[in-house]
Formats: C-alpha cells, sequence, structure tokens
C-alpha cells in the first residue's frame, strides 16, 4: 500500500532539508514519508489499542485484522482511511511475530548448546566410570 497517495499524512523526506541528527532523513534517499502529527497521533493509538487487543501474545480470534481496523478506525473517529489503518495493524504484527520468532530462535540455540554441553559432560563422566572399572 502506498501511503504517499494520501499526502496529508506526511511529507516525502526529500522534501525536507537533510537534518543531521535525524535518522529518517539518513536512511530514506528521499523515498520515505515524514509523518504529520496527526498520522503519528494515529499510529501511538493504534499501538495502544494493539496491546489492548492482543495482550502479550496474539489474540487467537479469527479476524484480527479486521477487528483492530474497526476498533482503531472508531478510536480515530474514522478520521483516517481504512487502507491505511490496515496498513499500520498489519505492519505491527508483522513486527511482533518477527519478534517472536526471533525469542524462539534464541531459545532453540541456548536448548541446543546446553544439550551439546551436556553430552560432552556426561562422556567425559562416563569415560571416567569406565576407566575405573578397568583398574
Amino acid at each position: 500500500m502506498r501511503i504517499r497517495a494520501y499526502s496529508h499524512l506526511g511529507v516525502p523526506t526529500k522534501s525536507l532539508p537533510d537534518l543531521p541528527g535525524n535518522w529518517l532523513s539518513s536512511i530514506s534517499r528521499g523515498n520515505c514519508m515524514y509523518p504529520s502529527t496527526d498520522f503519528l497521533n494515529a499510529a501511538n493509538i493504534m499501538n495502544r489499542e494493539f496491546e489492548n487487543f492482543h495482550g502479550n501474545f496474539f489474540n487467537r480470534e479469527s479476524n484480527i485484522f479486521d477487528k483492530l481496523t474497526d476498533i482503531v478506525s472508531t478510536k480515530l473517529n474514522n478520521n483516517f482511511p481504512k487502507k491505511v489503518i490496515a496498513c499500520l495493524v498489519r505492519t505491527r504484527t508483522y513486527i511482533r511475530l518477527r519478534e517472536f520468532n526471533r525469542k524462539i530462535v534464541e531459545n532453540n540455540s541456548l536448548k541446543k548448546k546446553c544439550n551439546k554441553m551436556y553430552r560432552i559432560c556426561n562422556k567425559k563422566n562416563d569415560l571416567i566410570k569406565y576407566s575405573s572399572r578397568k583398574n
């Protein structure tokens, strides 16, 4: 979805002066949109509603994108197009999903290291037991 179609949501970074401390202008090469204050407030409201709707994990109901989009749209008094709100909801959901997947990979890696150390330690103990039996 192209946010540029809705010019009231922000200003293209190529039309802004290059600010040295602004991370968005340093990474955008002119193709990003600097959000308007209304759009930034809408994103903050969407994030709060996202946290309320999903809690610490994900809501297990069906059509979570549509339900959350409707909740956020009513909170914003339908001032923004549903496509824009749906894009925010989708993006935030995928960010959380990526975060959970990263944690799963990290936990699996730690379990693997722990199992490897356990096997190494047990082999040493088995060798010690075996050598003490021989004598």
